[in-house]
């Protein structure tokens, strides 16, 4: 039975204007602290040495490969306000305030439930998860990405409501915005299919003459992309995650994905429970079928099953954005390893929104008479935990040992505590250094460190050796991620050899 209950009423002269205002001012009352926030972690590359937002000539000469939107939004606060982070964090605070927004919009015009568009998007604005993306700069990729999929969707919507061709350009236009803020943004067009088959009462899909037959070829065409890129990219992306993870030996497929399903329960327990965020995880592989995390995404894969059944009988619009989850988490979710974190806060921005909206849904269903108290509760909770987590990032010293105390054997994390902790004591920043060349010897990055130690030390041997080290690390694992460091340490080398060789 279709929902004929959800028809657009989108055609109603209704700006909601005045939410726009509340969630901008509670957005900034949320993230206020971040505007005094120092740059870091990733800034450094996308921001503050990116020749590419300098000016529209550098940003066409493209030397730092990135995602053409955010460059572009960069350049802009660049021209306006320099490097001033504090009007960059300010930009970043509003759009995900817009973003929230704008998921009300959608929900009032889909369910027309004012209860069920406030929760929604208020779990949205204030869930802990998104401190990553909204505290850092160089995030706003997602951020901005879910923008326009916002703006595609209600446009799209608005087109085939009016059967207007103007709406549906714009509708385009923003899809192609969204891509060029991020990539995962492809999965869009089957976020359309999915609202033409549960929420129209006449879906497009229907006329078609041959649609199971396109179901079909879809399906084996998916299957025989999959197959193509698990030949090609698999061996070397999963052993590279593998390492991060500080796992030495050679890895196999199973090793691999057993590690990835609980990566994935990890991280989705922090759409529950968002405690101990950090800007990078640990993921260690599983001892056994019996790891909680294993049985923790065997338990929620069971219930989004259970749930989709329950929502395809009993409510469309909840069956929609369990879709939402699934399909905008696939992009990131390493399926493919892809990525370079196993898992990481940001990856859940987009697909966030329809976790939002289903918990928001199963709440209304579930607590009838208590919803609104339980609401309030849980939005006060989360605020609460963002407000503090807003604080990790303040600078990089904050923001990694916050990491390091959640992930004791991260060998990121401890070089990172050590440069920041230790720069005025040599003796504990070699040791921690050290130590942490004993949990990963074949990480390069404590090498890059001891290099640069020696370096400004004028210990010009010392420094060849560990840039010779980092080096060959880089080289014997092919990791292409770190390519500009590479260059760095192999001018700083030859520089190194040229000036011993003067000294004899």
């Amino acid at each position: 039975m279709k929902c004929t209950h959800l028809k657009s009423s989108i055609d109603k002269k209704e700006g909601h204007y005045v939410q726009l205002m509340i969630f901008v001012c509670l957005g900034f009352l949320l993230y206020f602290k971040s505007f005094g926030n120092t740059w870091t972690f990733d800034d450094y590359f996308v921001i503050l040495n990116n020749q590419d937002i300098l000016s529209l000539k550098n940003f066409l000469s493209n030397e730092y490969p990135g995602r053409p939107l955010r460059e572009l939004s960069a350049m802009l606060d660049y021209k306006l306000f320099g490097f001033d982070p504090k009007y960059w964090h300010v930009q970043n605070c509003l759009i995900h305030s817009i973003n929230a927004w704008l998921i009300y919009l959608l929900l009032m015009n889909l369910s027309r439930s004012k209860p069920l568009a406030w929760l929604s998007s208020l779990l949205f604005l204030v869930h802990p998860v998104h401190v990553e993306v909204v505290a850092q700069v160089s995030h706003r990729k997602d951020s901005l990405c879910l923008l326009f999929i916002l703006v595609a969707f209600y446009f799209y919507i608005l087109a085939r409501s009016r059967n207007s061709i103007r709406c549906l350009l714009i509708s385009s236009c923003a899809f192609i915005l969204a891509l060029l803020s991020k990539e995962s943004a492809y999965a869009f067009p089957l976020i359309v299919i999915a609202y033409e088959i549960l929420l129209c009462d006449k879906p497009l899909f229907e006329k078609l003459k041959y649609k199971y037959l396109l179901c079909f070829t879809l399906i084996l065409s998916s299957s025989l992309i999959f197959y193509l890129l698990y030949k090609q990219y698999f061996d070397q992306g999963s052993k590279y995650l593998l390492f991060t993870s500080n796992v030495l030996d050679v890895s196999s497929p199973s090793q691999y994905y057993l590690t990835l399903f609980s990566a994935w329960g990890f991280i989705i327990e922090k759409l529950f429970w968002p405690f101990g965020l950090s800007v990078n995880y640990l993921i260690v592989p599983p001892d056994s079928l019996l790891d909680s995390r294993l049985i923790f995404i065997t338990i929620f894969i069971i219930i989004v099953s259970v749930l989709a059944y329950y929502s395809y009988r009993k409510s469309r619009l909840m069956l929609f954005f369990l879709l939402w989850f699934i399909l905008f988490f696939l992009p990131a979710s390493n399926l493919l390893p892809f990525t370079n974190h196993f898992i990481a806060d940001r990856y859940l921005y987009v697909p966030s929104v329809g976790l939002c909206v289903v918990i928001a849904l199963f709440a209304k269903t579930l607590f009838t008479k208590k919803y609104i108290y339980l609401s309030c509760l849980l939005i006060v909770v989360f605020s609460f935990v963002t407000f503090k987590q807003v604080d990790v990032w303040k600078d990089n010293y904050s923001l990694w040992e916050n990491s390091l105390k959640y992930n004791h054997r991260s060998v990121r994390a401890i070089i990172n505590v050590a440069l920041f902790k230790y720069s005025d004591n040599d003796a504990l920043f070699l040791q921690e250094t050290h130590s942490a060349i004993s949990i990963n010897p074949q990480d390069p990055f404590p090498y890059n460190s001891l290099a640069s130690f020696y370096y400004n030390k004028n210990e010009y041997r010392k420094a060849i050796e560990n840039y010779e080290k980092f080096i060959e690390v880089i080289d014997k694992r092919g990791f292409g991620v770190y390519k500009e460091f590479s260059i760095t340490a192999r001018d700083r080398l030859a520089e190194l050899k040229e000036a011993v060789k003067q000294q004899h």
